[in-house]
């Protein structure tokens, strides 16, 4: 049963609880094309057989074929190896979206992250096959772009969504698809949950509390980027301070064996700006690992991996990771395990000018009314769990 309502509900499931980037708006860059290695570069070219047209570009990416195709002359997409008498060409398969054709690489032929600057430059042939007559290309690269009130969408949405309820195939479907953050992940259990207690017997109200309380968890980690709604407080200890050359702020030094520990006061969101120190010669991705844990609640794994950083070739490329602060938590402590990091740490408070715009309740509040649950099997699942927040 389960499987068939998935299927059925998975349109349903929203775009932002599985973006690696729900506050982005998705925006096609034009990317300039040559007729040759080395030609001048335009915004649009004539392709036809035998006569191609090339871009250049650094990291991987989604392109946006666009131009007047006759049926059976759609174009060929090639990724070029190598130079002078030692190129050869890997052609890509293209998909449809309306009139235009849109190529994703794959990773094997354009390694590197999105608009990566260290990334080396790949190149794309582009042409018509044979018998065809010539057209008109334009080349198009999708770039998120930073949306100011994105946090804001999210937040209302999910709100919105526990007030509601979730179906029992919507529940299945928001926990199946991928959640890159953490929060999603929160987010999809806790609407998830109100469905899941349905089949003990009792009043639904501790549920519904616990499931909004939870749901305001998750909203306050994802806000934890939002300059709008959040005051910032840096932590700072005894540790030494390093600058980056290249880079903005200036990083704690904390050792293996060290840590970093802090009281979180009236945080709502606590937020990890990593970075690790580099030797010259170390060509591979960087990797290792934090231990975050809130007055000796069971520790957060932080995992990182980064490439050296283009503008700050002394260090890696940054790496961020967002925690919600638990109710009622008072310190928090924070500790490599693996090797030497660069931490900044932020604590985040959300501004209550804003949220009283938007009729916001503390998460803790709901908890303590899901912990005052009542006799029935319902509501005692919904008060157990809700103290283990508290």
């Amino acid at each position: 049963m389960i499987p068939a309502l998935l299927a059925l509900s998975l349109a349903a499931v929203p775009e932002w609880l599985s973006s690696p980037d729900p506050s982005g708006l998705l925006r096609w860059r034009t990317v300039e094309l040559a007729a040759e290695a080395g030609g001048r570069a335009v915004a649009e070219a004539e392709v036809g057989p035998g006569r191609s047209a090339l871009a250049q570009l650094q990291g991987a990416a989604v392109l946006r074929l666009r131009g007047h195709f006759a049926p059976g002359c759609d174009p060929v997409a090639s990724r070029v190896f190598g130079d002078g008498l030692g190129k050869a060409d890997l052609v890509l398969p293209l998909a449809t979206s309306g009139t235009d054709r849109l190529l994703v690489p794959p990773p094997g032929v354009a390694p590197g992250l999105p608009g990566e600057s260290s990334s080396p430059p790949v190149a794309y042939r582009f042409e018509l096959p044979a018998g065809c007559a010539p057209a008109r290309l334009r080349l198009y690269r999708a770039e998120l772009v930073p949306d100011e009130y994105g946090p804001t969408r999210v937040a209302l949405a999910l709100r919105r969504a526990a007030a509601a309820g979730l179906t029992e195939g919507e529940a299945a479907a928001w926990l199946e698809v991928p959640h890159p953050h953490r929060w999603q992940e929160s987010a999809a259990v806790a609407l998830a949950l109100d469905e899941l207690t349905r089949g003990f017997a009792g009043a639904p109200g501790p549920a519904r509390s616990l499931v909004r309380g939870l749901v305001e968890e998750a909203i306050a980690e994802q806000r934890v980027t939002d300059p709008i709604s959040t005051w910032r407080t840096e932590v700072r200890t005894g540790l030494p301070v390093q600058e980056v050359d290249g880079a903005r702020g200036k990083f704690q030094v904390v050792e293996r064996g060290q840590s970093v520990e802090a009281d979180v006061g009236d945080a709502d969101a606590l937020r990890l700006f990593q970075r690790v120190s580099l030797p010259p010669g170390e060509t591979a991705p960087a990797a290792w690992r934090l231990r975050v844990s809130f007055d000796g609640r069971p520790p957060l794994p932080v995992l990182a991996v980064a490439s050296r950083d283009a503008a700050a070739p002394t260090a890696s490329r940054e790496r961020s990771a967002s925690f919600a602060v638990p109710p009622g938590a008072r310190r928090v402590r924070i500790e490599p395990l693996d090797r030497q990091v660069l931490l900044e740490v932020m604590l985040l408070a959300h501004k209550p000018h804003v949220e009283d715009r938007f009729g916001t309740v503390r998460a803790v509040d709901h908890l303590r009314a899901a912990a005052r649950g009542g006799g029935d099997p319902r509501g005692r699942l919904a008060a157990l769990m809700a103290r283990g927040r508290l």
